[in-house]
């Protein structure tokens, strides 16, 4: 069964609100979520442009996280958790499902000292 890559959002815990990050972010990312949770700050994240793979939009999270000014860095680097969230959709349930990231994805993930996890919609459970 042939699972179709929808994005990759990107979930932040942070022990503030990471301001002057997700002002140096701009237009270049989507604020999906964000606000205070269990003793903690939740930003879930996407980039803007539409990606059409795995290895696209990892992409151009890097490219836009390798341009961030020292301070926006700074701040960068003291969040508590970082998570890439693939998002992936099938058309019908399956007993299996297999999902494979490139070498590419798990490198760029690793250079980001982020964790990933992968999501799988039904896409049947959310269109009835």
């Amino acid at each position: 069964m042939e699972a179709r890559f929808l994005n990759i959002d990107l979930e932040l815990v942070t022990d503030v609100e990471p301001s002057m990050l997700l002002a140096e972010l701009g237009d270049a990312v989507v604020v999906l979520d964000s606000g205070s949770r269990g003793g903690g700050y939740l930003t879930t994240l996407e980039t803007a442009g539409e990606a059409l793979s795995p290895e696209a939009a990892m992409r151009e999270f890097r490219r836009i996280l390798d341009r961030l000014p020292e301070p926006a860095e700074q701040e960068w680097s003291e969040v508590r958790k970082k998570e890439f969230n693939f998002g992936f959709e099938v058309e019908r349930a399956s007993k299996t499902i297999e999902l494979s990231l490139s070498p590419e994805v798990i490198a760029m993930i690793a250079e980001t000292h982020a964790s990933f996890k992968i999501t799988v919609y039904n896409k049947a459970a959310h269109t009835a």
